[in-house]
């Protein structure tokens, strides 16, 4: 098991943080596990991090870790299939862009589609918090960032 360095803004392979990731074709491959378990172990020693994405590792897939009070889970290709009309304005941070917190307005739910890391397809209902951050996550993969929210 590995701590990944996370990719900052201010880092030189910060460009990552901006592609359109691929998607994840296997999750039972080798390379795909062993990033998953390192992802794991990643969150788990940031100390404020509930939630992190495969380009803030350096890699390029849509590959999401979530780790709520509750929902907690590791989220291969994801895709919110709905948004409730009914959104919210909180504060968010990014382990990305350290030291920023900017008011984002999201939906209060959400069902999101994916795959779980033992290669089962899931649709999940999430709402508050959780849904929160499994839409900043999804939003890295997509190349977009906290800063860029009006």
């Amino acid at each position: 098991m590995t701590v990944l360095s996370i990719v900052q803004l201010g880092d030189s392979n910060k460009h990552l943080l901006r592609e359109i990731c691929e998607e994840v074709s296997d999750v039972s491959n080798q390379e795909v596990r062993k990033l998953i378990i390192d992802m794991w172990e990643t969150l788990n020693a940031e100390k404020t991090g509930v939630g992190l994405a495969a380009p803030q590792v350096g890699q390029t897939i849509r590959l999401i870790l979530v780790k709520t009070k509750d929902f907690t889970e590791t989220l291969a290709n994801p895709v919110i299939v709905s948004r409730h009309a009914m959104e919210k304005v909180d504060e968010e941070g990014c382990l990305s862009v350290p030291g920023v917190w900017k008011k984002v307005k999201r939906s209060h739910s959400i069902v999101v589609s994916y795959t779980d890391r033992n290669g089962f397809k899931q649709e999940t209902k999430l709402k508050g918090f959780s849904a929160r951050v499994v839409q900043h996550e999804v939003e890295h993969l997509n190349g977009i960032l906290i800063t860029d929210k009006k």
